[in-house]
């Protein structure tokens, strides 16, 4: 039924990112973006010290362990998304008892992560 058509059109193949490929749309672009949606990113309104500084290894330890048979980053935008959540959530927790700790271990978030894929 389709081979009239397919003598006619040339067919082009798009591969998919490869894991460098994403970890740096998520380093360039996708932290950056939320970063300055949760605030993080507006060094005039945030009053604290308050900064996410996701590194080249956790994101690329997202990549291969949430979005590594995903051909696009529709996967690891919804997993960074998750983890700027989670972090902002355990601020603002921290906020209302008032502790005054900063949250600097955040190595269940990958288990929170992994919960709700």
């Amino acid at each position: 039924m389709l081979e009239p058509l397919l003598d006619r059109i040339e067919v082009i193949n798009v591969p998919a990112y490869l894991p460098v490929e994403k970890m740096n749309i998520a380093k360039n672009y996708l932290v950056p973006k939320f970063d300055e949606e949760y605030g993080f990113g507006l060094k005039e309104e945030n009053n604290s010290n308050e900064v996410i500084n996701l590194t080249d290894a956790a994101i690329m330890d997202i990549v291969n362990s949430y979005c590594g048979n995903e051909a696009g980053v529709r996967k690891l935008r919804k997993c960074i998304d998750r983890i700027f959540r989670k972090i902002v959530a355990k601020l603002e927790m921290n906020k209302t008892e008032n502790l005054g700790e900063p949250v600097e271990n955040t190595a269940d978030i990958g288990y929170h992560l992994h919960e709700e894929a």
